[in-house]
């Protein structure tokens, strides 16, 4: 476990600093290219250990460019985060039923009445 908390004012910095300490390359992802391609590479300063974590072992190859792919598809992501967002509250009926059946099915969430 890292035991580590990155946070800063720049999001971008932040998600590059965080593939460092992971000992990942962090322009080979490509929201991370069109980023820098928009607002150039980002300069931040560190404050604590830069030492990437040792042992760290990431997901395969093909988790990564399996969720580049499903996260650049505005479809994809939205079927997604509907899928698993919370519910403010049971009473409200999902207005996709389907997505109603799938979700209690897989138990993607499970609100609570207490």
């Amino acid at each position: 476990m890292p035991k580590s908390i990155i946070c800063g004012r720049d999001l971008i910095a932040v998600d590059w600093f965080g593939a460092t300490k992971m000992d990942l390359d962090p322009i080979v992802h490509s929201l991370m290219q069109l980023a820098v391609k928009e607002w150039g590479k980002p300069v931040f300063e560190v404050i604590g250990d830069a030492t990437p974590y040792k042992d760290w072992e990431n997901v395969s190859d093909v988790h990564v460019e399996s969720l580049d792919i499903i996260e650049e598809s505005e479809s994809a992501m939205r079927f997604i985060m509907h899928m698993l967002g919370p519910k403010c509250d049971p009473l409200f009926k999902d207005k996709n039923p389907l997505a109603e059946k799938i979700r209690n099915k897989f138990k993607l969430y499970t609100p609570s009445l207490e």
